[in-house]
């Protein structure tokens, strides 16, 4: 399975699944929230319209077995991103891991890519290429960075946690709320098909996606109501006229700086 096939399902199952947050100790005593689900669910989605800026930590361990071929992939991403809504500026580094389940094969060297995205332009270095980044106006290629902003803000996990919040398990801490849920994927595949970023993202447009079971829990900050650190079990399958395949995903998210980074600069070598 080619290093396209893995990064277009990692990337659309980011968009699904992440969202910005901050790192917690998450050792205070547990015990029944003494605001309701509604309640805790409402003041989330007030506190996320403050959000502007934020680092990243993302890790992702994926499964994906190609349906047609009988293949099995294994990969390992880790990505940091810092990342600025209004106007959008971001900086991500990318490195992915992969072995081969039939042969046993690793790849040798680690698909590392670097990305930039200012005033509108996306520059990209792929290491296996080279050390030159490659300049992409988005404006011309039709590109939708949106999807960028959604996994920062958080957006995608809120508009779960809202369809779902009769059916959370919520606990409290000393300084946190704890939401989980567990399903068998259902729920959380129509909430998806039903979503903006689902109808007018180009990647979604050409993958059908089911999700066969889904499962994560996320941690707030009791005060600030911003997300503290998430983790995500999920099984999906993806398919089009040229993929089929049935991926498992488990997915942890933390992060730093929220609404703390003034600017993102290109460095000088790649001007």
């Amino acid at each position: 399975m080619k290093f396209k096939k893995i990064l277009t399902i990692t990337l659309a199952s980011m968009i699904l699944l992440s969202g910005c947050s901050q790192t917690g100790n998450g050792k205070s005593k547990v015990e029944e929230p003494k605001l309701t689900n509604q309640e805790i669910v409402q003041k989330i989605e007030e506190k996320n319209k403050e959000f502007k800026s934020c680092k990243m930590d993302l890790k992702m361990d994926q499964d994906v077995k190609d349906l047609t071929n009988n293949k099995t992939m294994k990969s390992t991403s880790d990505i940091n991103l810092e990342i600025i809504i209004d106007p959008l500026k971001m900086h991500m580094n990318m490195k992915m891991t992969t072995k081969d389940e039939n042969s046993g094969q690793t790849n040798a060297t680690p698909f590392n890519l670097e990305t930039y995205v200012i005033d509108n332009q996306m520059y990209v270095k792929n290491e296996a290429v080279g050390d030159k980044f490659n300049k992409i106006d988005l404006n011309t290629m039709g590109i939708n960075m949106d999807m960028y902003k959604d996994i920062a803000k958080n957006d995608q996990q809120i508009k779960y946690i809202n369809a779902l919040k009769d059916k959370l398990e919520v606990k409290e801490t000393d300084d946190s709320y704890i939401i989980s849920y567990s399903g068998n994927g259902d729920e959380i595949t129509e909430i998806m098909k039903n979503s903006k970023e689902y109808a007018d993202n180009p990647m979604f447009k050409e993958i059908q996606m089911n999700i066969k079971s889904f499962k994560f829990t996320s941690v707030y900050d009791k005060n600030s109501f911003f997300l503290k650190s998430s983790d995500t079990d999920m099984t999906m399958e993806m398919k089009n006229d040229k993929i089929n395949v049935e991926m498992n995903q488990k997915m942890k998210m933390n992060a730093s700086d929220i609404n703390k980074i003034e600017d993102i600069k290109l460095p000088e070598n790649v001007q």
